[in-house]
């Protein structure tokens, strides 16, 4: 989202004309103040729309700050890419199917997940403190599975699902094994596809589901982004303009206003 100066301003070209290219550094102090505003005010919206959003959500903004060189400031998302395309929140901003996660791509990759099926957590699989599921279930299912390859990774092997299998009677802790039932499989048609542990007690056994298989991932648009950058921007820019410009006026620097304290 960009933060320009145009014909929305129309007191900054008046400025301009009566007196000269001075006011282009109020201008760019205006425009870093309200991109910093407009930052501010997104991550106070994702506190609201999301469940307990994880910290990595809420750092995710940046504001990429006007200069002499290029005069307009931007706030978007911290990514290699500004390809709307190729950003990690545009299903939460304008709806639609989200992009695959890594996990889901290991599972795709040893044929455990068809392509264009999605995972999301079973009602049995423990959660971290955000409502996700917890890293370290996720990481043992994904070496129990044997989708970690790479150098550098234990692929697990039979000692270590025997290890688990067996659990540890002293601490209460059931033994269990990962089990896939798979997309269009006939073992179990009576449970959704995806990964269970079946846990083994004195009484027999059960199935926990840890993953539930899904072809589909559709979100709903939730972070009106562009229209509370917009909002700020008018709401904002006219009063920042105003105190950088005194400021340029009155001690030769247009941010002077932020060090005394002025809001």
């Amino acid at each position: 989202m960009k933060i320009r100066i145009d014909s929305n301003f129309p007191e900054v070209q008046a400025w301009v004309q009566k007196l000269g290219a001075s006011v282009n550094t109020a201008s760019r102090e205006a425009l870093n103040r309200t991109a910093e505003w407009a930052e501010t005010d997104v991550r106070r919206e994702m506190r609201k729309v999301f469940d307990r959003p994880v910290p990595f959500t809420l750092r995710s903004l940046r504001v990429f700050y006007a200069s002499a060189r290029k005069p307009e400031a931007m706030l978007w998302f911290r990514q290699r890419s500004h390809d709307a395309d190729k950003l990690w929140a545009r299903p939460q901003i304008a709806g639609g199917q989200r992009d695959m996660k890594p996990m889901e791509m290991r599972l795709q990759r040893i044929g455990v997940l068809p392509q264009g099926w999605f995972i999301v957590p079973g009602d049995a699989a423990p959660l971290d403190a955000y409502g996700n599921m917890s890293a370290g279930e996720i990481s043992r299912i994904l070496n129990v599975l044997g989708s970690y390859t790479e150098s550098g990774f234990n692929k697990a092997n039979i000692k270590t699902r025997q290890r688990l299998r067996k659990g540890n009677e002293k601490k209460g802790v059931y033994g269990f094994e990962y089990w896939v039932n798979p997309v269009g499989g006939s073992r179990a048609r009576h449970l959704q596809p995806g990964v269970y542990r079946r846990v083994y007690t004195a009484f027999g056994t059960s199935l926990k589901p840890m993953m539930i298989f899904v072809n589909r991932a559709h979100y709903t648009a939730r972070l009106d982004f562009f229209g509370i950058v917009n909002k700020t921007v008018q709401r904002r820019f006219p009063d920042e303009f105003d105190k950088a410009l005194r400021s340029l006026m009155a001690t030769g620097s247009a941010s002077a206003y932020r060090k005394q304290g002025v809001k």
